[in-house]
């Protein structure tokens, strides 16, 4: 049991860490096609980046979490 939410928990936090990465790519792709670039929309999008980086951790504490204190399956 605990193996298996362990397992579980640390792909979602691989899964979300690769759809930040393409969110990332995205961003600089629409970045280079906009001609207007204020200092404001660089500073909001650098927040995004930065809290949206708490997700994956998040999931993979959750994954040692389940692993360590969840009980053996019979």
């Amino acid at each position: 049991m605990r193996i298996k939410y362990s397992v579980i928990s640390l792909l979602l936090g691989l899964f979300s860490f690769f759809l930040l990465q393409v969110f990332d790519r995205l961003k600089d792709v629409m970045l280079i096609a906009s001609t207007v670039d204020t200092d404001e929309s660089t500073i909001d999008q650098s927040l995004l980046t930065s809290n949206l980086v708490i997700i994956p951790i998040i999931f993979l504490i959750l994954s040692v979490f389940f692993y360590y204190y969840l009980p053996e399956e019979k």
